[in-house]
């Protein structure tokens, strides 16, 4: 669950391990469509996701139920605040310091300057109107961050206001063993 983050400050204990990163991105993604057309109101929209991956595995090093709920976390808010006919895009990026870059890239309605520098912060939310329409606790993007940050990540935003947003973050390429 994405709430599993303790109230406090308390240490989450992570399963690091193996992971074929593009097997779980896309099964995730095909659940997340699946959900889109039969469960929840704000996913009725009209809209396309887009995979864009090597046609080789990628592994990485991390705690696999940790890592896919950042990717749907961040899959579900660009479909929940993207617009009607829109489309999110899935980019899976080589680095060059054996890293690779996950970018979740929609062209919804965007965040402004101000609201990026908290968007990270629990509870925060961009518009409290709208969020209690759309549901969420702001708590969210504080887990992402928190996620990828106990993997000795970085996690980033990039957005402009009637443009959309583009949500990235690190993740160490191993070798398969």
């Amino acid at each position: 669950s994405l709430f599993s983050l303790p109230e406090t400050d308390q240490t989450i204990i992570f399963g690091y391990k193996v992971i074929h990163f593009t097997a779980i991105a896309t099964s995730w993604v095909f659940v997340i469509k699946y959900m889109s057309k039969k469960k929840f109101e704000y996913y009725k929209k009209s809209l396309f996701i887009v995979l864009l991956f090597y046609n080789y595995p990628i592994f990485v090093l991390g705690d696999i139920e940790r890592i896919e709920q950042v990717l749907i976390n961040l899959v579900v808010n660009s479909i929940k605040y993207g617009k009607s006919g829109g489309s999110t895009l899935i980019r899976l990026q080589n680095n060059q310091d054996q890293r690779i870059i996950i970018k979740v890239m929609d062209d919804g309605e965007g965040i402004s300057k101000e609201n990026q520098a908290r968007i990270f912060e629990r509870f925060y939310r961009v518009d409290q109107s709208r969020s209690r329409e759309q549901g969420g606790s702001g708590l969210g993007l504080s887990i992402v961050k928190h996620i990828i940050e106990a993997h000795n990540e970085q996690i980033y935003v990039k957005s402009e206001l009637g443009k959309g947003s583009e949500f990235s973050f690190t993740l160490k390429k191993i070798s398969k063993i």
